[in-house]
Order: C-alpha cells, then structure tokens, then sequence
C-alpha cells in the first residue's frame, strides 16, 4: 500500500499494452490494488470475470494462464460482488498467511527450533519477490498447495499429499517439478524397494496429471490441448516454448556471470544473479541440513532454472520455493546474519516493487 504512494513520482518504462500502463493515484483503492493490476493479472482477472477465450495459435489470449487461482478469484469476485483486481489480491493474501503458517509448521517439525520456524516465515515475506504473494499473481496459491503436498507426504498421506499437488498442477505449469521430490520420499519411506510400491503412488504424479488436466481442458473447450505453449510462445517469447530447452546449466551460470562482469547490469539483472547464487548456496544447505526430500526439490528448481536458459524473472518464480526460507531459517541463528538477510532483501524487495507498479517490467 505505501511503496505506490511513496514512489508515485518514480518514472517507469512504458510497458507492452496501453490497458495497463501506469496511472496516476486518484482514489484510495489503487495504491493496495489498482496500480499492482497489471501485466499477469489483468489475464488472470480476464478469466475470472469472463473466463477461457482462444482466438488462434497468432493472437494473444488469457489461454496462456492456469486455471485454479482465476478459479478462486472468480468465485471471491461472485460471492462479494469486488471486482477482480481487488478479489485477486484478497485471495493471494488469503494464501500468503495460510502458507506462512505452515511453513512456520513444517520447519518446526522438520528442525526442532521454533525460532528458526519463526524466521522461515519472515524471511520468506521479506524476499525480493514477496510482494507477488500479496497481488493478482499465482505465487502464494502454487506455494500453499506445494507445502501441504509435502506436509502430507512427509506423513505418508499420499493422497491428500497427490490432491495437493495435483492443484499445484493447476495453477502452475511448473507443478511438475513435485514430482521429483514426492517421488524420493516415497521411495525413501519404503527403503527404496520397488517391490513395495502400491497404488497409492500415483499421489507421486499429481503435479503432472493437474497440468496435463489442464491440458486436456484446453482440447476439449478449443480442440488445441497445445494452446497454453501457443500463447506463452507467440505473446510472452518463452524459450521453452520456442524450442531452446534445455540448455546445459553450467553454460547458463557462466553466460550470466560473464555478461554480469563484462558490461553494466541493470537494477533487475543484479538482483536475479544474486538470486540464483543465493538459490545455489541455499540447495547445498537444504541438502545437508534438512530431510533429503528438500533438498531434492531445491536441486530439481536450481537445474530447471539452469537449463531454461533465463533467469529473468527469477525473483517472482523463486519466492514459492518455500525450502529456500527453512534453510534461511537456519542460517539465521545469529543476529548480526539475521538482520544482514534481512536487510538486503527488504531493500531489493522495496526496490523491485517499486519498479513494478510504475511500469517496469519484472516478470
């Protein structure tokens, strides 16, 4: 709500459709709502209020957006009569606190230390790209589903943890990447004999099966299950659409940090590579001091990442990798790298929010 306010002089770049460039503040709604409607979550509201539309593999359309959180927000939207850019971020906040405290959960169970619990959580409103859990983005709905899947795995319930991740399916094209992770402990809580593999396994396979789901939809409602890969090909220049994943990760880190010290890096670009630096530290703490299973998923995120050959908006699609905040919470125990942590990311987050909602693009 402040940072529109305080910042509100602060020229941005134009940004790529006249609908959302930045306005003004003329009314008390826009600094909370208004003025962090814009890019993603005008689709995302377009579904909301009007749902699916496709109008051809060569014209943009909300055909490229999962389905579960315009879902939500357009049940809000109904129910309260709110438009969409406020029902939006009402359900991302609404998210954002029930992932807090779970998060806060799971690290106390999985570390035996309430005041690392207790840090997990802070740290994790306090990164960079936090404040997409509290606008029309999906970030803080993907991250909810994807600590109640491991929540429930770690408890071997396999099928809540397989609904729970097949809704991250739903929201998410990267819910696959459970997988990976979900797979491990199941096999680790069966001593990684194949021959104990019952049918509650397929739980394993939810993320999958929700963006296959959605898939399925896309060819039932516009006879083109591919519609999704279409649009974020044709309207938003995704590399994996166009056909260049994967790349080898090794060739990624070492092009971005060439680039990084032989030319002049802009505000986003410094903060992405430090993120990812971060992120890499952050997968070998996780694979040492927490259960393997985060460590894994950390590991599966990190190599993604890599081989799509992009960091750029890393800040935005880091922030539901809720592992990252469990192993923060550790490294914070003592004060001077508890404030340093929470420092640096405050300011990059204030930094980045603020050039969000006056026109740059972020992610």
């Amino acid at each position: 709500m402040l940072v529109p306010l305080v910042g509100a002089d602060v020229i941005g770049t134009t940004e790529c459709c006249p609908q959302i460039d930045a306005t003004p503040l003329t009314s008390a709604w826009q600094a909370p709502f208004e003025r962090w409607f814009r890019w993603d979550a005008i689709w995302y509201g377009s579904i909301a209020q009007d749902g699916y539309q496709y109008a051809g593999a060569r014209e943009p359309s909300n055909a490229g957006f999962f389905p579960l959180f315009p879902l939500a927000s357009g049940v809000a939207h109904r129910l309260t009569g709110l438009p969409v850019s406020i029902s939006g971020p009402l359900i991302s906040t609404l998210a954002a606190f029930i992932g807090c405290w779970l998060l806060y959960r799971i690290t106390r169970r999985e570390t035996d230390d309430p005041e690392a619990a207790g840090r997990s959580a802070i740290y994790l409103l306090a990164y960079p790209g936090a404040f997409y859990l509290a606008i029309g983005y999906t970030e803080a709905l993907y991250m909810l589903c994807g600590l109640a899947a491991f929540g429930w795995a770690r408890e071997g319930r396999w099928g809540r943890a397989g609904t729970a991740s097949f809704l991250a399916g739903l929201t998410r094209l990267h819910g696959p990447l459970l997988v990976v992770p979900l797979a491990y402990e199941y096999l680790r809580q069966r001593n990684f004999r194949l021959r104990d593999i019952r049918v509650d396994a397929i739980g394993v396979t939810g993320g999958a099966f929700g963006v296959l789901a959605f898939m399925g939809y896309l060819g039932l409602r516009f006879g083109q299950p591919m519609a999704y890969f279409q649009v974020q090909g044709l309207f938003f220049n995704r590399k994996m659409a166009a056909g260049a994943f994967p790349n080898f990760p090794g060739t990624t880190l070492a092009n971005y940090l060439t680039g990084f010290v032989t030319a002049p890096p802009s505000t986003e670009s410094f903060i992405e590579i430090a993120i990812l630096i971060l992120c890499l530290v952050l997968t070998l703490e996780a694979w040492v001091r927490l259960p393997r299973m985060y460590g894994v998923y950390m590991l599966t995120v990190s190599l993604f990442v890599l081989a799509s050959g992009d960091l750029n908006g890393l800040p935005r699609y880091s922030t539901p990798v809720f592992p990252i905040f469990m192993a923060l919470g550790l490294m914070g125990r003592r004060p001077w790298v508890d404030r340093a942590i929470l420092i640096l990311m405050v300011l990059a987050q204030g930094i980045l929010a603020l050039m969000f909602s006056n026109g740059y693009w972020i992610a």
